[in-house]
Parts: structure tokens; sequence; C-alpha cells
């Protein structure tokens, strides 16, 4: 097998015509395939694949739990909407 070419999350989320909200919250879950490259999340797209034909299905149907959410995970600000000028968008 040759090396694939990594996707990033606006790449899966073109891909799978989800939002990128939406594949940041599987990442959260673990319910999408993805590896760390230092803090950036990367895809295989076979892996991907593999996904939207199994997994993604169901995956798809499930909310993220608000616990899930803390401030130190990786997508905290973007999954809530926080933006630069502070946790309440100021």
């Amino acid at each position: 097998m040759g090396i694939e070419e990594l996707l990033d999350v606006n790449d899966v989320a073109r891909i799978t015509k989800l939002s990128v909200a939406a594949i940041r919250k599987f990442v959260l879950q673990r319910q999408i395939p993805y590896h760390k490259l230092l803090k950036a999340v990367r895809f295989r797209p076979s892996e991907v694949d593999e996904w939207i034909t199994t997994d993604g299905k169901e995956a798809c149907n499930q909310r993220v739990p608000a616990a899930a959410l803390d401030e130190g995970d990786l997508f905290f600000e973007a999954a809530v909407g926080v933006t630069e000028g502070g946790k309440d968008g100021k």
C-alpha cells in the first residue's frame, strides 16, 4: 500500500457533505478515524471511506453530550463557537 495524501477537517466535511463542526464533534467522540500530527488532526481517505460505509451512518444519528466539550479539548472553541475575543464572543 502506498502513502495516502492526508485530508484535513475541511476536506472531510466537503467529501461527506457534513459541517466542519459535525466532523470535529465526531473527532471529540472518537467516532471517526483520525491521526494527530503535532496539534493537527488529519484523516486517511481510505479510513474515511470505510467510516462512511459502516460507522458513519450510526455516528451521524448521535449527539455530542455537553460533558464531552471540555475547555482543554482540541476542538472546544470551534464546537461551542468561541471567537478570538473571548468565550462570550466579545
